[in-house]
């Protein structure tokens, strides 16, 4: 690209609507003498593009075609604005580039585990979204997702069970991807809903609460029945949560939920909102505004899974090719919970978090708004 500044001028002005002037000469020459009369020679190249590019008073806006608003400039093997030279701009517009670029390839990851939660041969699929470039570093919630879809023994598992293992700060209890998927969303905290046949979910449920409660975490299992209208199934269920605090140690944290879906979307989020520490793993469907992190049961959940080959080796291969720990402020550690939240997160026992270890966090991230906390 010979001149990048008229590209990153035309993107930012496609993007973010009406900008000032002085605004968009300083994010675009923020070293030079005479940054408006450079802006006047790149808004002369549009017009030369046949861009059309109109003025309100001081404020700039474009008009162009472009797949800037369907996600169309992520696709495969595409990037935002890949291959542009970001060299003298200002730090504000080249954290807005990478920015854009880390959103639509989260996009496209979210599109691809989609696909692949819908067919049964997926591997390429699930492939392609954990290397996808510039993809966000992943979350619990992102691992839980890719865990549950995920077949053991293979390369991807293997990155899988890496990742996972750094934010358990430890080895892993178990080997079974399902049984992983359900503590990597036990560790992103709020709702974690499992889709598909409840009697097949079981198995590997009966053995995360096994896991939990060796390693002195309290769970309860609660049921909201059908057939109450309106507030009924929220009231129900809190009333359950009351009585089951109220004969329990304060530190329970973790409630196994059934019962009817429609049941089960009335009644979290009013008590989600009352009981900001407690995780929930939900059987019975998802909620119709899929609040919370969903999970769906791999088609190859009806017999024992293979293990991993003795003595494969282990690779670690992370989304975007960028070692997580040269990213993260001061060195603090691995992702999930400790890069969102900036607390310290103790290290895990040999079956999963030390006593207390929920309860001495003050909180716990909103499963609807990821860069938000409910207080505890």
């Amino acid at each position: 690209m010979q001149e990048p500044k008229p590209l990153l001028l035309l993107a930012y002005l496609l993007i973010e609507g009406a900008t000032p002037r002085d605004r968009l000469a300083r994010l675009l020459w923020p070293d030079s003498s005479d940054p408006r009369n450079n802006l006047r020679v790149s808004l002369c190249k549009l017009r030369g593009w046949g861009v059309t590019v109109t003025t309100d008073g001081d404020c700039l806006s474009a008009e162009h075609p472009s797949d800037h608003r369907t996600g169309g400039a992520c696709g495969a093997g595409a990037g935002f604005l890949r291959g542009v030279e970001l060299a003298g701009v200002s730090p504000e517009l080249e954290d807005w580039v990478l920015g854009r670029r880390e959103e639509l390839a989260a996009q496209t990851q979210e599109t691809l585990l989609r696909e692949a939660a819908l067919v049964t041969d997926r591997d390429e699929l699930l492939d392609r979204a954990w290397h996808l470039p510039d993809a966000p570093l992943p979350s619990a919630g992102t691992l839980a997702r890719f865990l549950s879809l995920c077949r053991a023994g293979t390369a991807l598992h293997g990155s899988l069970r890496e990742e996972l293992a750094d934010l358990w700060d430890g080895t892993l209890p178990t080997r079974e991807p399902l049984v992983q998927a359900l503590l990597a969303g036990w560790l992103e905290g709020g709702v974690t809903w499992l889709a598909g046949d409840a009697a097949q979910w079981r198995p590997s449920l009966d053995r995360v609460r096994a896991l939990l409660e060796a390693d002195g975490q309290r769970v309860l299992s609660l049921h909201v029945p059908p057939g109450v209208e309106g507030q009924g199934p929220a009231q129900e269920l809190e009333d359950q949560l009351t009585r089951a605090c109220r004969s329990a140690a304060p530190r329970t944290l973790t409630v196994i939920l059934t019962g009817a879906a429609h049941a089960l979307a009335a009644a979290l989020p009013a008590t989600l909102a009352g009981c900001p520490d407690v995780r929930f793993l939900v059987l019975g469907g998802v909620p119709a505004a899929g609040e919370g992190l969903i999970l769906t049961l791999p088609d190859y959940c009806d017999g024992v899974m293979p293990g991993r080959a003795a003595g494969a080796e282990r690779t670690r291969t992370r989304p975007a090719g960028t070692p997580l720990r040269a990213l993260l402020p001061g060195g603090r550690g691995p992702a999930g919970l400790q890069r969102r939240c900036g607390q310290h997160r103790p290290a895990h026992g040999a079956t999963g978090p030390p006593r207390g270890f929920l309860s001495a966090r003050p909180t716990v991230r909103s499963p609807t708004r990821p860069d938000s906390t409910l207080g505890a």
